[in-house]
């Protein structure tokens, strides 16, 4: 085993691959803002129903926005130029180690918002999310403990912190797929094949990652520390834009599935690539408690009709009075 074994984060870069790492970086940064404001913008596209589904993507994009926005600016701090080469002081280690810390919090966002456009309802439905937000974090605690934590020369310590992280991880996408078989028959086949299309990519992304962490095992050098920084920028563009809007796609159809079956209501038509999926739904009657009557939906009165009202010729009504008044009617 060689001790002498240090950190990607350790390595001297040369002038283009520290373009390149900065590249990639700021190319994240921007591709997960946009992501953001497609959730932010796009969120009334979808029923209540679903709602918590673009909340929580919300929330982990803006989280892994502000971590990239930290990334680029400790890779400038984090470098000096020094005879043509860029060599990593203190705080280089933050680069690499900024997202890690962010997605312990955005993981189980993104397993959440998954869950919540599946066919899951009630206790299944927040077991699931449980347990995925359970894994999620365990997932990414082991991960940053292996990476970071542990002494660079302990490499089996490493290796069985990332197999404990896999470990987490597969039990993560085992929750994903039980609801996704289980969605199969109460959706649509577009959108199930959305779904499954979704987990396809969440289960790549994170492969991807793990790739790029067991790289750090087996590989030194600014060469490998450019690799470990590119598939980890475009590891989580894949979850948090490429996943946000293939469960935001499946959202929307649900919610337009809703509408036309009449259990629920949108106050837009619903469009997906320019093709209509429903018109906007409005309830026809007003429904009550059960046992109660159902209503016609009245208009509401223009305000410039109403009177001032003089409270002091208001005669009071009992209780009695009012249930007997109603009763009769």
């Amino acid at each position: 085993m060689n001790n002498d074994f240090v950190g990607l984060w350790d390595a001297t870069l040369t002038n283009t691959q520290y373009l390149l790492i900065s590249f990639f970086l700021s190319a994240a940064a921007l591709a997960i803002f946009s992501g953001f404001l497609r959730a932010w913008l796009g969120r009334t596209e979808v029923g209540v129903r679903y709602r918590s589904s673009p909340i929580s993507r919300l929330t982990a994009t803006a989280i892994m926005f502000m971590t990239y926005v930290g990334a680029v600016a400790q890779t400038r701090l984090g470098y000096d130029l020094t005879g043509g080469l860029y060599v990593p002081n203190d705080s280089a280690m933050d680069t690499f180690s900024l997202r890690a810390l962010a997605w312990s919090v955005a993981l189980p966002l993104v397993s959440a918002a998954f869950i919540a456009v599946t066919a899951l309802v009630g206790v299944r439905a927040r077991w699931a999310i449980t347990l995925a937000s359970f894994f999620g974090f365990c997932t990414v605690l082991c991960a940053y403990i292996g990476g970071f934590v542990l002494d660079r020369s302990d490499r089996v310590g490493i290796i069985v912190a990332g197999l404990i992280a896999v470990v987490f991880l597969l039990a993560l996408n085992a929750v994903l797929f039980i609801a996704v078989r289980q969605s199969t028959k109460a959706l649509t086949l577009a959108a199930s094949k959305l779904l499954r299309q979704a987990h396809a990519t969440f289960a790549a992304s994170m492969a991807i990652i793990f790739v790029a962490y067991f790289l750090q095992v087996c590989t030194s050098g600014g060469t490998w520390a450019t690799v470990v920084q590119i598939l980890s920028s475009l590891a989580d563009v894949g979850l948090l834009v490429v996943v946000g809007e293939l469960i935001h796609r499946v959202a929307k159809l649900r919610t337009a599935e809703d509408v036309r079956a009449g259990i629920d209501v949108h106050p837009e038509a619903i469009w997906i690539s320019s093709v209509k999926q429903s018109d906007a739904g409005r309830p026809a009657e007003v429904y009550l408690d059960a046992g109660a009557t159902v209503h016609d939906r009245r208009p509401k009165p223009p305000t410039s009709s109403a009177a001032p009202l003089d409270h002091d010729d208001v005669p009071e009504v009992t209780s009695d009075e009012f249930l007997a008044e109603e009763t009769s009617r």
